[in-house]
Order: C-alpha cells, then sequence, then structure tokens
C-alpha cells in the first residue's frame, strides 16, 4: 500500500463548518490532511473504483503523524458511504458538524447559485424540493439538513463512541474549547492551539455570471485549464465582502416548522437543547 489510511474523517454536513475544521486541523502538528478538501472516495462511485492503492497514495506524505484524515461533507447524506467507510477504514474516528437547517439549506442554495447549479428563488427550490416525489430533489437542500436519518445509518456501521457531533454554534461561540473537544476526540494533543482557530476560512462569494461560470466549472470545460491559473479564472467571475441578502421571513418560519420534528428528535439523539434553531 503507497501509504496509509485514515484515523479520521470528517463526514459532514455540507455548508456546516467543516471547512474550517479542516484548515484548523491542518494546522496541528499531529494531524495530516491531504492538500486537497473533499477526496470524495466513498461517497463516488468512479473514484471508489479507483481502488484501495490510490487512496492511501493520497496520504503518503503524513509520516509519523498521529491523525491522518480528510474531509468529505457528502459522506454524511450519500447513503452507500458508511458501509463503505467501515469496509475499509472500521477504526476511524468520525466528525460530524452540524448547522441550523434552515440556514445551511439557503447556505446550500448560495453555493447551488453562485456555481451556475440554480436558477430559481430559494422559496421555488425548497418548494420544488418538497412537492418531489418521496420529498427529496437534488440538490438536496431539505434532505441534507434532516440530519438524524443520516446519523442513525453512520452508527449502524461504526460503534457510537466513534462519531463525535459537534455544532457550529459551538465552533463559533467558543472555537477554542471546540477544538479542544475535537483534539481529545482524535486524540492528539489538545494544548495545541492553532492561531487560525476561530476564523471564518469559507466566505460567501457571489458569481458575477453564475452561467457562464457553471459553463466553465463543467469538467470538460475546467480541466482544460492549467490548475495554476484556475484561481485567477475564479476571480474573474467572484464578487467577494457583500452579504447574501436575507433569507424572507415567512420561508424561515415555514422551514423551521418543517424541521421541527427533526429537530426535537436530534436533540433527544444527541442529550442537547436545540432550541436555539426554533
Amino acid at each position: 500500500m503507497a501509504g496509509r489510511l485514515p484515523s479520521f474523517l470528517i463526514v459532514g454536513a455540507a455548508k456546516s463548518g467543516t471547512s474550517s475544521l479542516w484548515h484548523y486541523l491542518r494546522e496541528h502538528p499531529d494531524v495530516y490532511v491531504p492538500p486537497r478538501k473533499e477526496i470524495n472516495f466513498f461517497d463516488d462511485h468512479n473514484a471508489f473504483a479507483q481502488g484501495v492503492e490510490w487512496y492511501s497514495g493520497l496520504f503518503t506524505d503524513a509520516g509519523d503523524r498521529k491523525a491522518v484524515g480528510e474531509a468529505t461533507p457528502s459522506y454524511l447524506t450519500v447513503p452507500e458511504a458508511a458501509e463503505r467507510m467501515a469496509s475499509l477504514v472500521p477504526d476511524a474516528r468520525l466528525v460530524a458538524i452540524l448547522r441550523n437547517p434552515v440556514d445551511r439549506a439557503y447556505s446550500h442554495y448560495l453555493h447551488a447559485r453562485y456555481y451556475g447549479l440554480e436558477r430559481v428563488t430559494f422559496p421555488e427550490a425548497v418548494e420544488r424540493e418538497r412537492t418531489a416525489p418521496g420529498g427529496a430533489a437534488w440538490p438536496y437542500y431539505l434532505l441534507s439538513g434532516r440530519y438524524l436519518i443520516h446519523l442513525e445509518r453512520l452508527v449502524e456501521h461504526f460503534p457510537r463512541e466513534q462519531l463525535l457531533v459537534l455544532l457550529l454554534d459551538d465552533l463559533e461561540q467558543d472555537p477554542a474549547g471546540t477544538f479542544r473537544t475535537l483534539c481529545r476526540h482524535l486524540h492528539i494533543d489538545e494544548s495545541v492551539l492553532p492561531k487560525i482557530v476561530g476564523e471564518v476560512t469559507n466566505r460567501y462569494r457571489e458569481s458575477r455570471f453564475p452561467r457562464t461560470f457553471g459553463l466553465i466549472l463543467k469538467p470538460a470545460v475546467w480541466k482544460r485549464i492549467p490548475q495554476r491559473y484556475r484561481p485567477k479564472v475564479a476571480r474573474v467571475f467572484t464578487r467577494e465582502g457583500r452579504e447574501p441578502e436575507p433569507i424572507d421571513e415567512r420561508t424561515r418560519d415555514e422551514l423551521t416548522r418543517y424541521f421541527a420534528e427533526d429537530n426535537r428528535r436530534l436533540g433527544e439523539w444527541l442529550g442537547r437543547d436545540l432550541s436555539i434553531w426554533s
């Protein structure tokens, strides 16, 4: 085998703080993560088909670091991922970080709009999903926020004690304490606090020309652009430093009611008071 296999995986949830955790852990001397976030090995059929040698090869530079891992937030929601992870890295420590599902859904929508994947308004997008057969329609703004069904699937394949569930609320209010909790879970030195801990690492970006940018980001086009020029291309099509329009109160109220029962059951499962999300 070319390299080591992960001792931990940050599995989700998308748009809930996984980028921050990944950036923070990169700065910890006991940890190795590959330069690329979102490997998608366990949730993408083509990636998984490349095999364990390819995957382990991503960690060849880990050396003797105590903890080796990666962060792919879609592992939480893709049903096949849990079984695949358990088959290859059954002892891995899993980390999930959750966000108010209404805010998560809106951030997910803004992400899709930025990449030219979404054409309708946010209320129209969530209504499309709510009325779809089975209550699910890609990009799964709502299904991805029904956290308990995904967490329960994970613990069908992993012991519950291998899963740490954090809240973005805790990371924002007490970044140092939350990071120490993460370190204890990963069995690394919790006395080390990288300077970056507490910084926002994935700020809102707005596409200037979303349809054109979406076409450029298609794999057939994007792969033709030399990697060293891709950040410059992205900057041409991006505006930063602006805040998105807030969710209108009617939509927020409707979605808060939509998630209320899921959040109640999740709170019981976690032993946490999630009234902050209501």
